[in-house]
């Protein structure tokens, strides 16, 4: 499984394999609210782990959990939920980021040709200049007609778009060249950071025991035993800033799920 690429995960086959959960608004009828699973997936398994914990980190109560989340009558569901709207969340955002990357090597082409296509241009604009000039003086008759001046004028107007838009496309493309990074990955965990607290209280970390939830999220995707993820940090770190840097002073995944909709 060292090949396998979440980019091509079939959605159909997660949410099949993740229901209930996403995107219903409520419990099957023979679904049992607090009981483990009889065929546990890898997050069921975690959740009944993290049911016994007596200390912090700990699942809220039911009165809490049916406050915060449509699903709340049951945290399996919930965690299942968040696993599969994840799951569309990352290949949604891999998809964008495949645009993203094309519009970004355009960006660094242009930046790169922006300075000599700008001296070309003035250079040609100068000529034009000279030859208008001689024109005035010295009347050359297959000129007639031909609107030097304006043309000139039109050469300028481009020189300048070239010169405007040159510097804030090299800014965009060398952020984003810094910001490069595992996009299925980042996203994966930033979406499963809301239903975490929504069922814990608790924001992401880079430690145990948010990143054996991730483990567990990642490897219920598949009936196949899915390749080891050696560091979840990076990605956690990764969309931490973010999602701070598109939300200054908040924590965006502070958010119950009702109060959203």
């Amino acid at each position: 499984m060292e090949t396998f690429d979440p980019h091509y995960l079939d959605f159909s086959a997660v949410k099949a394999r993740l229901s209930p959960g996403w995107p219903a608004n409520s419990l099957p009828a023979n679904w049992r609210p607090w009981k483990q699973p009889r065929r546990p997936l890898p997050i069921d398994l975690f959740m009944t782990e993290i049911l016994q914990r007596r200390r912090a980190p700990m699942i809220h109560e039911p009165d809490e959990l049916r406050r915060r989340h449509h699903l709340g009558e049951c945290p399996y569901a919930m965690a299942r939920a968040g696993v599969a709207r994840a799951a569309f969340f990352a290949l949604h955002r891999s998809d964008v980021e495949q645009v993203r990357t094309s519009a970004t090597a355009a960006m660094k082409r242009f930046a790169k040709k922006a300075e000599e296509l700008c001296d070309q241009i003035a250079e040609a604009a100068r000529e034009l200049d000279l030859i208008a000039t001689a024109q005035e003086h010295a009347y050359e008759p297959e000129l007639e007609g031909v609107p030097l001046l304006r043309e000139m004028d039109r050469l300028l107007r481009a020189h300048s778009a070239v010169e405007n838009l040159r510097a804030p496309l090299t800014r965009l493309y060398l952020q984003r060249s810094q910001n490069a990074g595992d996009i299925w990955r980042i996203s994966f965990a930033s979406s499963l950071f809301r239903t975490w607290w929504q069922l814990t209280a608790r924001d992401p970390s880079t430690t145990k025991p948010f990143t054996s939830f991730l483990d567990a999220a990642w490897q219920s995707l598949s009936a196949d035993e899915l390749p080891f993820v050696k560091s979840w940090e990076s990605a956690i770190e990764t969309a931490r800033a973010r999602a701070r840097n598109e939300n200054p002073g908040e924590a965006p995944w502070r958010i119950d799920e009702k109060s959203s909709l």
